[in-house]
């Protein structure tokens, strides 16, 4: 598996290492980038909501409610007479934090996750959500 915590390389993917940059630039905009040799890869995006807090293997400790990017790395499956893909990587993306508290304008962490877990932590947050109803504002 691609990115697992106990892969001694979790940046190589199946035809070699793969390099990801995040952050802002000078104007302020994102940006994110992946390099991948030999074959067509492409990046989906989407966010994700966890309404109560919520764990990973992958992520260190409880991670607070809220709204995450979920990039899923996927390459173009050759010799076909269709386009079809296949997921290599699903990536987290997390505010980075300085001195453990502080959030850090600009930066992100990404931390590569098991898309599996993902959609079961998700699908727990929804149970939970839908069984413990907000109270009634007074």
């Amino acid at each position: 598996m691609v990115g697992h915590k106990d892969d001694p390389h979790p940046e190589e993917g199946p035809l070699g290492p793969r390099r990801r940059k995040h952050g802002s630039d000078a104007s302020g905009s994102r940006s994110s980038t992946t390099v991948q040799h030999s074959m067509m890869t492409r990046t989906i995006t989407k966010t994700v909501t966890f309404t109560r807090p919520f764990a990973l293997s992958a992520l260190e400790g409880a991670q607070p409610a809220g709204t995450y990017a979920v990039e899923t790395d996927e390459e173009l499956i050759p010799s076909l007479s269709f386009a079809a893909y296949r997921r290599i990587a699903t990536w987290f993306r997390l505010p980075a934090r300085r001195e453990g508290t502080e959030l850090s304008a600009g930066l992100s962490e990404v931390v590569a996750v098991d898309p599996v877990e993902l959609e079961r932590a998700l699908e727990r947050d929804a149970a939970r959500a839908e069984a413990v109803p907000d109270p009634a504002p007074s």
